[in-house]
């Protein structure tokens, strides 16, 4: 599963507590809640999951409950007498740092020095370079660093001892992988 990326699915399996069998034809009755980084679980978006075969079935997850560094499920059904679980019960969600276009920064200060192994964090967030975090990562002796980040409006921040950056600044990455900085 990849950390904050909407269209995933966490998948969770019913069977009957006396027979071990599998339940189908059960999703009205299964609901779910959802702990985020260990903090106590509340209730899934997806109401009730969709079925897919043989006691298997998927909730549909937002990109919002997979923002996190460890996903917990708490599936049940309305009957005592099935038992649901999360396959797994609970997950790590990787950054999603694979997709998208690939952009490469160079970071520079006002007077245009290169600034070497500087921490550059995108959020989707301007408020803070802790707060919705997309991508994060170090520059090297040259100040460059490679991301992979999707079409979208991101803000970069730059992090280096005893270097004062105006952040965030606005990062566009165009529908055809043109990037702009503002």
């Amino acid at each position: 599963m990849f950390k904050n990326v909407a269209g995933q699915s966490y998948r969770v399996f019913a069977f009957n507590r006396l027979t071990n069998e599998p339940v189908t034809g059960a999703a009205a009755s299964i609901t779910a809640k959802l702990a985020k980084d260990f903090a106590t679980p509340v209730a899934s978006n997806d109401v009730n999951p969709s079925e897919v075969e043989d006691g298997y079935y998927l909730f549909a997850l937002s990109q919002a409950e997979t923002n996190c560094d460890d996903l917990a499920i708490y599936p049940e059904h309305s009957s005592s007498g099935i038992q649901v679980i999360g396959c797994p019960a609970s997950l790590r969600p990787r950054p999603d740092d694979t997709r998208g276009f690939l952009v490469n920064l160079t970071i520079k200060l006002a007077n245009n020095e290169v600034v070497p192994y500087c921490e550059v964090v995108i959020t989707l967030s301007p408020t803070s370079d802790t707060t919705d975090v997309y991508r994060r990562g170090n520059c090297d002796e040259l100040g460059k660093i490679d991301l992979y980040l999707p079409a979208g409006t991101f803000y970069l921040w730059r992090r280096k001892a005893n270097v004062t950056f105006s952040d965030p600044k606005t990062l566009t990455v165009a529908s055809d992988g043109t990037t702009t900085i503002s």
